[in-house]
């Protein structure tokens, strides 16, 4: 379940969504979305986007909300 796997690996932040966005060309994106006062555990989210999508073989976003 990615949900699971995506709580896991950005633990101790709190996801509070995951969408699947689908783009124009027929890809999909997923967009994670976390709590905004758990961005400090996060740090930069361009390294995390980046991890999460090799990760799960689909382009990752992150959504702080």
């Amino acid at each position: 379940d990615r949900k699971r796997l995506v709580e896991q690996v950005v633990s101790p932040a709190r996801i509070t969504g995951i969408n699947t966005l689908w783009l124009p060309d027929g890809s999909e994106q997923m967009v994670i979305r976390i709590a905004r006062r758990d961005q400090k555990f996060l740090g930069d989210k361009k390294k995390w986007e980046t991890l999460l999508t090799k990760i799960l073989g689909t382009g990752t976003r992150i959504s702080f909300e």
